[in-house]
């Protein structure tokens, strides 16, 4: 076989097994599909939703974003549970500095994998965190000094 032609038979080889990957990656119902789009809509809407509530008043019901035993770990300080979740967002808000200014905070390239009604947990048709881990090491308060670990 002569050059021209190896080649020509290893792009078309090429060819068929990208097509068949590609094929074999695409969902196999275009509902399933919908669906999946559906709920990534609905997670981005929900994070959206929970990070505008970061710096508001003390009302802030962040808890109700995570499941009855959802665990909130920042920095090593771990919560379990609603009223767990609660308690440690006031405690963070009371012993944070008081910045001035508004804080501003991008949401962009979310990588949400969704699997039936797994990407996180879904209830009753909405989104919940059942684990959530927040590192940040800039600025961080003297009240994470003992259980920040580097991640």
């Amino acid at each position: 076989m002569t050059p021209a032609k190896l080649g020509c038979a290893l792009m078309a080889s090429l060819a068929m097994v990208l097509a068949t990957r590609a094929a074999s990656a695409a969902p196999q119902n275009p509902t399933d599909a919908a669906a999946a789009l559906l709920d990534r809509a609905q997670i981005e809407d929900m994070l959206t939703d929970y990070y505008g509530h970061l710096g508001g008043g003390a009302d802030r019901n962040l808890d109700s974003y995570y499941l009855e035993d959802g665990v909130l770990d920042v920095n090593g300080v771990v919560a379990r549970g609603r009223k767990a979740i609660d308690d440690l967002y006031k405690s963070l808000a009371a012993h944070s500095p008081g910045l001035q200014g508004k804080f501003h905070m991008l949401l962009n390239n979310p990588k949400i994998a969704v699997q039936g009604d797994t990407a996180t947990v879904k209830r009753s048709g909405r989104w919940f965190f059942k684990n959530r881990v927040i590192t940040s090491d800039g600025g961080m308060p003297a009240t994470f000094e003992k259980t920040y670990k580097d991640r």
